[in-house]
């Protein structure tokens, strides 16, 4: 069968690449011919408009204050350009690609696939671009079985004038799969579908072992990766209560995306591979994040963590992971909360039985 994958794949983004990854690899592993769509969005909304929709998404006060306060707390960081080669390298040694298209030549790109998958990662996260390619906006429609996989929406609003647009792109998949319990409830807003379902990351299904050196770091080091604001009270701050957490006055290393130092860590590494990336996180002896994809990463290790959210369009999937695994009290909001009071092992009872069943819908999708 011949499968193609749409989502948010290029870019310097650590999770956004190895979700990607892991969901190719599961289905070329079923013997699948798959390819990821390589769709570059050109087209974009005059500023005009956007202001209009994110005005039309707004339901209470709380919304208004919330968004001038996410303008007011965009970072001014500058992204490390090295990275983006690095990224790109990295995909063209592992991915196979559809041809490159935008939002005008997505349906044509899409003519030789049996099955569309949309997903992993936050690609119904903005409903106010022209075209709502991640939704299926491809003019002419595709004509094969279209299907999502851990999709996921950070918020739950939308311009309420594309209500009625949302709704029959949305009602056009065979079935839609979703990250977490807020990407659900924005889906049901729209369809009253049953066959709407909730599934693990792609890598959480998938091992990585082969992708990874085996030798290990003999040097103890707290990995911080952060890739939004500090958390209240300060991030230095909470890694010196890590450290007495961890009794222990070891390295900090700190893995970012931009282009800059981290003061409060020893080493910063700004030019880690996906797959570095990962042996860093295997290879601490703590991890403090704002990250889904860090939490993702520790769990899976079975790493010791600290996880935070700051802004309001992290909150979502952090919370819905931390409950699927028990681990509420590695989740903190504040440096007060970091005392070391945490269970050591974490339950991954109720993860395998998500897990299966998250493979079985894969399996059962691309028969």
């Amino acid at each position: 069968m011949k499968i193609g994958i749409l989502t948010l794949h290029s870019g310097a983004n650590y999770g956004g690449t190895l979700q990607c990854i892991a969901l190719y690899n599961i289905l070329k592993e079923k013997g699948h011919d798959v390819d990821v769509i390589d769709f570059k969005p050109q087209l974009t909304c005059s500023f005009f408009k956007r202001l209009l929709y994110n005005f039309l998404s707004i339901r209470s006060f709380n919304d208004l204050y919330g968004m001038f306060r996410h303008k007011s707390d965009k970072s001014n960081k500058v992204l490390n350009k090295a990275l983006y080669y690095i990224f790109e390298t990295y995909r063209n040694n592992l991915l196979s690609f559809s041809e490159l298209c935008d939002e005008l030549s997505i349906s044509n790109a899409m003519k030789s696939y049996d099955v569309i998958i949309v997903g992993s990662d936050q690609v119904w996260s903005s409903t106010v671009r022209t075209h709502l390619s991640y939704m299926g906006d491809w003019q002419p429609p595709f004509i094969g079985r279209l299907y999502s996989y851990a999709a996921c929406a950070t918020t739950t609003k939308y311009p309420i004038v594309r209500k009625r647009k949302i709704k029959n792109l949305l009602n056009k998949f065979c079935i839609i799969s979703v990250r977490d319990e807020c990407s659900c409830n924005f889906v049901r807003q729209f369809i009253q579908k049953d066959n709407v379902r909730i599934d693990l990351d792609p890598t959480l299904l998938y091992s990585f072992d082969g992708m990874l050196p085996s030798e290990a770091q003999s040097e103890k080091f707290i990995l911080v990766y952060v890739l939004g604001q500090e958390i209240p009270g300060g991030n230095k701050v909470a890694i010196d209560k890590i450290k007495q957490v961890v009794n222990e006055n070891v390295k900090v290393v700190a893995l970012t995306v931009y282009d800059e130092d981290v003061s409060y860590a020893d080493q910063t590494i700004k030019t880690a591979s996906p797959t570095e990336w990962m042996w860093y996180i295997k290879n601490a002896l703590f991890v403090f994040t704002d990250s889904f994809h860090g939490e993702v990463f520790s769990i899976k290790f079975d790493k010791d963590f600290y996880v935070y959210y700051v802004e309001k369009n992290r909150a979502s999937r952090i919370i819905s992971l931390s409950h699927l695994f028990h681990v509420e009290d590695r989740m903190v909001t504040h440096i007060k909360d970091i005392n070391g009071e945490f269970k050591k092992n974490i339950d991954k009872k109720d993860f395998e039985s998500v897990k299966a069943s998250s493979l079985s819908y894969l399996n059962e999708i691309t028969k």
